[in-house]
């Protein structure tokens, strides 16, 4: 829950984000139109970063306190549980998907790299998530004939 009265001066990461949200949602009521159109792409633009954020926070968080039970003689077992249960406390979910989101979290910064570039960016990746995949792409000009007409299907492209 979001609470207005104590966002704005907050000097702490999480405060300011909480602050970005007040505005957004301030912005939201005082829009015309087409204004209310590029505010559901920002917004959308907005969730892939976050998508990414987490994902940075995630592997920052694994690796801290990785190194700090492996060095006062943890079980990586217990640290395993522990990070990810922490980490399912503070999205919201449920204790035994907290492994999942570290998994998720380590594989777009070890595995996936333009993936997790692509949600930095704001890129909406869709269910697939590569960038390459068809349907995945971003709205651009696409294919064009030999007078630069668009073709093909897809918003845009005559389709």
């Amino acid at each position: 829950m979001i609470d207005a009265a104590n966002t704005s001066s907050g000097s702490e990461p999480a405060d300011v984000v909480a602050g970005w949200m007040v505005r957004a949602l301030e912005l939201a009521g005082e829009c015309d139109d087409v204004q209310r159109i590029n505010l559901l792409s920002a917004f959308e633009s907005m969730k892939a970063v976050c998508a990414g954020g987490q994902a940075t926070v995630t592997v920052g968080f694994a690796a801290t306190q990785t190194a700090e039970g492996l060095a006062v003689g943890t079980e990586p077992e217990v640290i395993r549980r522990s990070v990810a249960g922490q980490v399912a406390l503070a999205r919201r979910d449920a204790q035994h998907r907290g492994g999942r989101h570290v998994g998720l979290a380590v594989a777009l910064h070890t595995e996936l790299p333009h993936t997790r570039k692509a949600l930095d960016q704001g890129s909406d990746l869709g269910v697939a998530g590569h960038p390459d995949l068809p349907g995945n792409r971003l709205p651009g000009p696409g294919p064009a004939d030999a007078r630069g007409r668009a073709v093909g299907a897809g918003p845009g492209r005559g389709g």
